[in-house]
C-alpha cells in the first residue's frame, strides 16, 4: 500500500486509528500496541510477504545483540556484540542490495561464469538497517537497551516511517509509545495532522508526479546521446530536483501527519532546502535524519572538522561517498556523492581560510546551481548520459531537439483541466496554453520553484504551540483534497522515488 492509495486513505488507516483509540480504552497499553504491531506486519506485508521473513530475522538478531551488548560488562566481549551486530547489518544490506552488481562486476571480468540473479530488493531494506545501526551505537555508548521485543518492534517498524525514513533513534520514539495518548491531545492536533497528510499528498501527486514527465524526457534523452539544448537541459536538471524534492519531502510530512494520529511526534525531515545559502547549509537542511547519520557515525568518527584542512576533506569525501553508494550500486551515485564531497571540502577551505562569504543571494544562486548539475548523476540512467546532460546545460549538447517532447503523454495537470471542463467549468480555454508539453513542462517547473522557494515551511505547523487552522486554510485544504481525490481515481500513482533506496 502506497500513502497515497485510496485504499490506504479510506480502509487501512481509518480501521487502524480506530483500533488502536478503542484497543488503548478497552484493553490498555499493552493491547493498543499489540494491535499496532500487527497493523505495521499487514502494511509491510502489503507489498511482498517474502520480505517480512527478512525484516523479522533483522529485527530478531539486532533485538538479541542489543539486549546482550547492554548485559556484558567486559569491554572485550562489548566489542565483539558491537562488530558482530554491524557486521550482521552491513552483511545483510551489501547482500541485497550490492550483490548482484558485485556479482555482475566479476563476471565482466572474466571471474565468474555469469552474474548472480537475485530478487527484488527487500523493501525499506537500507532505513530499517541503518535504524537499527543507530540502536547498536546508542547500547554501545549507553549500556542500556529496550528489553520489550514489542517495543522495539515498533521503533524499528512503526508503519508511518518503516519504508523510507526519517531515520528515527530509540529515545525519539520508544517513550512517546510508553505514553498514554489523551483524546483532548488528538484532537487539538487533528488539524495539524490533516493539514500534513493533505498537503503531502498534493505534493506527490499534483507536484512531483506532473513533474516527472518533463524530467523523464530530458534524462532519457541525454541517456540515449540525443541532442539537447542549454534551456531545456537546465529544465530537466530542475525539473528533477523539484521532483524529488516534493516527492519525498511529501513522504517525510505525511508521515509526520499519519504518526501524530497516533500520538507520536516524528523528527522533521526537510526543512526548505533550496533556500540555503551554502552546501553546508542545504545538507542540514536536506533529509536532516540521513544527515544526522552520517555526521555523527561516520564523519565524526573519522576525525570531523577536527583535524588539518586536507584530513578533513578526505573525511568528507569519504562521508559522502559511502553516502552516495548507500543509494545504490551504481557509478553515478557514487559521483554525486564525490561531487557533493568536493563541494563540502571547498566550502570548509573557504571557511578556514577566513575568506569574506559572498552575497546572500549570490551564495545562494551558487548552491542552487552546484545542486542542481548535481542531480544529474543521481538521476541519469548511465554516466554517459550525466556527462551528456551536464555538457548541454553549458551549450555543449549541439541544441535543442523536438523530439525529445514528443512523446510525452497528457501531464497531469492537463488531465486535471480536462477534468474540470468535463464537469462545466469554464476553464477549458487553459488546456490549450498547457497542450504543448514543453510549455507546460516549463510553467509547472517555475510553479514547484516558486513553491519551494517562497512556500510555508510545512513542518512548523507540527509544533504544539503552533494553530495554523482557520478558514482560508480550511478553504485551501478543500480544494487540494478534490485536485488530490481526482488524481488518485484517475489511475495508480507512481511509488515514492525513495522506495527504490
Amino acid at each position: 500500500m502506497l500513502f497515497i492509495d485510496p485504499a490506504f486513505l479510506f480502509i487501512f488507516l481509518p480501521v487502524v486509528v480506530a483500533g488502536f483509540w478503542g484497543a488503548w480504552r478497552l484493553g490498555g497499553r499493552r493491547a493498543a500496541l499489540g494491535w499496532m504491531l500487527a497493523a505495521c506486519v499487514v502494511f509491510y506485508g502489503s507489498w511482498d510477504w517474502r520480505d517480512v521473513p527478512v525484516l523479522a530475522f533483522s529485527l530478531a538478531v539486532n533485538f538479541g545483540c542489543g539486549w546482550k551488548l547492554a548485559a556484558e560488562s567486559a569491554p572485550e566481549r562489548r566489542r565483539l556484540w558491537l562488530a558482530g551486530g554491524l557486521a550482521f547489518n552491513l552483511g545483510l544490506l551489501v547482500w541485497y542490495k550490492y550483490a548482484a552488481w558485485l556479482f555482475s562486476c566479476l563476471a565482466a571480468g572474466g571471474l565468474l561464469p555469469s552474474a548472480l540473479e537475485t530478487r527484488a530488493l527487500p523493501l525499506g531494506i537500507s532505513f530499517f538497517t541503518f535504524q537499527q545501526i543507530v540502536h547498536l551505537m546508542g547500547v554501545w555508548r549507553t549500556g542500556r537497551t529496550e528489553r520489550s521485543p514489542v517495543k522495539y518492534v515498533l521503533f524499528v517498524a512503526f508503519f508511518p516511517h518503516l519504508i523510507a525514513g526519517p531515520i528515527v533513534r530509540p529515545g525519539e520514539i520508544i517513550p512517546q509509545l510508553q505514553r498514554r495518548p489523551r483524546v483532548g491531545a488528538l484532537l487539538r492536533r487533528l488539524p495539524n495532522a490533516l493539514t500534513l497528510i493533505i498537503l503531502g499528498l498534493a505534493k506527490k501527486l499534483l507536484l512531483a508526479d506532473a513533474l516527472a514527465p518533463t524530467a523523464d524526457a530530458v534524462f532519457q534523452a541525454a541517456d540515449a546521446g540525443h541532442s539537447l539544448g542549454a534551456a531545456e537541459s537546465w529544465l530537466g536538471l530542475v525539473a528533477y530536483g523539484m521532483q524529488i524534492y516534493f516527492d519525498f519531502s511529501a513522504y517525510s510530512e505525511i508521515a509526520l501527519g499519519l504518526a501524530l494520529l497516533f500520538g507520536v511526534r516524528l523528527p522533521v525531515n526537510f526543512d526548505a532546502p533550496y533556500r540555503a545559502a551554502s552546501i553546508v547549509d542545504f545538507w542540514r537542511r536536506w533529509h536532516m535524519t540521513l544527515s544526522r547519520f552520517l555526521r555523527d557515525f561516520l564523519y565524526l568518527p573519522l576525525g570531523g572538522g577536527q583535524c588539518g584542512p586536507v584530513r578533513q576533506s578526505f573525511n568528507l569525501a569519504v562521508t559522502m561517498l559511502l553516502g552516495g553508494l548507500w543509494h545504490g550500486a551504481h557509478a553515478n551515485f557514487l559521483l554525486w556523492g564525490a561531487w557533493h564531497g568536493g563541494l563540502l571540502a571547498l566550502c570548509h577551505a573557504w571557511w578556514r581560510l577566513a575568506l569574506p562569504a559572498p552575497p546572500r543571494l549570490l551564495g545562494w544562486a551558487l548552491t542552487f546551481a552546484s545542486v542542481t548539475l548535481g542531480w544529474a548523476f543521481f538521476r541519469a540512467s548511465t554516466t554517459e548520459g550525466a556527462c551528456h546532460l551536464l555538457a548541454s546545460a553549458f551549450g555543449l549538447g549541439g541544441g535543442p531537439s523536438p523530439e525529445t517532447w514528443q512523446a510525452i503523454p497528457l501531464l497531469p495537470i492537463q488531465d486535471l483541466i480536462a477534468a474540470a471542463s468535463i464537469q462545466g467549468l469554464p476553464i477549458g480555454g487553459v488546456l490549450e496554453w498547457f497542450r504543448p508539453a514543453q510549455r507546460a513542462g516549463w510553467m509547472l517547473t517555475a510553479l514547484a520553484t516558486a513553491c519551494a522557494l517562497f512556500g510555508p515551511r510545512v513542518w512548523t505547523w507540527v509544533q504544539p504551540q503552533q494553530k495554523h487552522f482557520g478558514w482560508g486554510l480550511a478553504l485551501v485544504l478543500g480544494v487540494l483534497s478534490f485536485l488530490v481525490t481526482v488524481r488518485q481515481f484517475q489511475g495508480l500513482p507512481s511509488p515514492f522515488i525513495y522506495f527504490g533506496f
